[in-house]
């Protein structure tokens, strides 16, 4: 039995000759195996550390076989030491999140893993999103460059209760 007909002929002989570098230049003799991966090429595409990936997988060695099944962690951002109102959130790095009847967008920022919220523009009917005494939004901030130094002025989301929206 082939290989494409091991993965029930979803993919085709060409394609996981090209998936795996085999050419005229690099055969692979009927029976050979391909060499694993290394987990630090794997821990570097995910943006995760080597040593997780070891720990979370309970490896002791750096290469894996072929069939092997990772765990990858993936970087989220959390609002718990943020000292939102009535609300817990957690984001994976990369989506978003809504919340409050859908009026907020949180996504989490991968320069430092923080939350970001902003409103999320799919709701009409949603309230409470400018600061108070201020013309910016949520997620809006401005900063004033002066001589003496730069005044920064954020509108920033803290969670919602009875369809009232925090904000500070």
């Amino acid at each position: 039995m082939s290989l494409s007909e091991v993965y029930g002929g979803l993919v085709s002989a060409e394609q996981i000759r090209s998936a795996n570098g085999v050419d005229a230049e690099n055969p692979l003799a009927s029976g050979e195996s391909l060499s694993g991966d290394e987990l630090t090429r794997i821990a570097e595409e995910y943006g995760v550390t080597f040593g997780n990936l070891e720990i979370i997988n309970g490896l002791g060695q750096p290469q894996i076989d072929p069939g092997d099944i990772l765990a990858i962690p993936l970087a989220a951002c959390s609002s718990a030491n943020l000292n939102w109102y009535n609300e817990s959130l957690i984001v994976p790095n990369g989506p978003y999140a809504l919340t409050a009847n859908n009026c907020i967008k949180c996504g989490c920022r991968p320069t430092d893993l923080s939350l970001e919220c902003s409103p999320s523009g799919i709701v009409d009917k949603c309230s409470h999103l400018q600061c108070k005494d201020s013309n910016i939004f949520i997620g809006e901030r401005h900063e004033n460059h002066t001589t003496s130094g730069c005044n920064v002025i954020a509108c920033i989301y803290r969670g919602h209760l009875g369809g009232k929206i925090f904000r500070w």
